[in-house]
């Protein structure tokens, strides 16, 4: 997969198609009442004609791991809930959710990411304004490093540069370093920015669909931005009428959430099967386990995740079967959740060539285990 810049996206969950009606009415009927709507108490009206009040939402507490979810039928607020699926409080937003942008949380979900105004701003759960981000603009992208603190943000300079710019409220940016690419196709990606393992891993990728691949990843010290490993891997044979793979080309390099592992996932067609996906120790470029597929994502407990039908744990081997026809998953921090859609219903059967609109999706949060906590259902989108 092409590594490439672009705007801050932060719809979280991927789009699961089809999966079972069983799998559908379990994860409703156990979770129901975690994930009922928030209910609010009116105060006595004094007359007819005065307005009844509404009690304020109660904040979620602090030093707690929240995941955030939106309110269908109230687009000013959003909803906090924990990996059980309870509910534990409500933040009521400065404006309505259209006209917000996009709202990032913290890996614990204790801050708020909010993109308004063409500017960045963080709010804490509780809702208090922890002021502008210094620096950040439309031609970055902006994202958290693992300490729930730190930003990391990717500044697309020219066609052909970016850099890393670390961000601290209150504090001056600090760029970390730059690369460069050849003018093409192509631009830098940011696998992973960690505070507490003063590690940051950057990739460029050139081309796209057969012909990407990356042409280089670096690994660098936060602290200091010295380079402690610099890769260049071969590109692809490109001087045949067809593109063949060379040893050690590579297509996809993810990090986990501290830095310390990389997956590093051959360079092979599209209509090539499942490549090989290496994982090594970051520091030394040691390769401790390996897998098939690509696409592949780390959990924040450092075990691979293959985000197709299966889950697959590189180091111990262990699948664990996603809901029946399910594509993909986005990893949870906190362990080896993977957040899921699975719709209520069949697809839309086209009508005069024409495809209605899907089921609504309930969002699920599947364990390792296999199980599964409703997060949000009914037209509600978890963050």
């Amino acid at each position: 997969m092409t590594v490439k810049p672009g705007p801050l996206s932060v719809a979280v969950g991927a789009a699961l198609l089809i999966a079972t009606t069983g799998v559908v009415a379990a994860v409703q009927h156990h979770h129901a009442r975690r994930a009922a709507a928030l209910v609010t108490t009116p105060a006595p009206p004094t007359s007819a004609s005065t307005p009844v009040p509404s009690r304020p939402p109660v904040p979620p507490p602090q030093g707690v791991r929240l995941i955030w979810r939106t309110v269908a039928t109230n687009n000013t607020m959003l909803e906090a809930i924990d990996s059980s699926g309870t509910r534990r409080g409500a933040l009521v937003l400065p404006r309505s959710l259209p006209k917000l942008g996009d709202i990032t949380p913290s890996p614990d979900g204790q801050r708020l990411l909010v993109s308004m105004d063409g500017q960045y701003r963080l709010l804490s759960a509780q809702g208090a304004d922890l002021g502008l981000v210094p620096g950040a603009s439309d031609n970055s992208s902006v994202s958290w490093s693992d300490d729930d603190r730190h930003l990391c943000e990717m500044v697309r300079d020219t066609d052909t540069a970016s850099h890393l710019v670390l961000l601290t409220l209150g504090a001056k940016p600090r760029t970390i370093t730059a690369m460069g690419w050849p003018p093409g196709n192509g631009g830098a990606g940011l696998a992973a920015c960690s505070v507490a393992s003063d590690l940051a891993i950057l990739s460029v990728s050139l081309g796209d669909d057969d012909a990407g691949h990356v042409v280089e990843y670096r690994v660098v010290r936060l602290s200091s931005g010295r380079t402690v490993r610099d890769v260049r891997p071969p590109a692809p044979n490109f001087s045949g009428a067809a593109l063949r793979p060379v040893p050690g080309a590579l297509g996809e390099v993810a990090a986990s959430a501290d830095g310390t592992r990389l997956a590093l996932t051959a360079w092979t067609r599209m209509d090539a099967t499942r490549p090989v996906t290496t994982i090594v120790d970051t520091l030394s470029g040691r390769a401790v386990g390996s897998l098939h597929g690509g696409d592949i994502a780390f959990t924040a407990d450092d075990t691979a995740v293959e985000l197709g039908s299966l889950q697959t744990d590189w180091r111990t081997g262990r699948v664990t079967t996603m809901p029946p026809r399910c594509c993909s998953g986005t990893p949870r921090s906190g362990g080896g959740d993977v957040i899921i859609e699975i719709p209520t219903g069949p697809p839309p059967t086209p009508t005069s060539g024409v495809i209605g609109p899907p089921p609504p999706s309930i969002v699920a949060l599947l364990h390792p285990d296999g199980s599964l906590v409703q997060l949000a259902c009914c037209g509600a989108t978890v963050l």
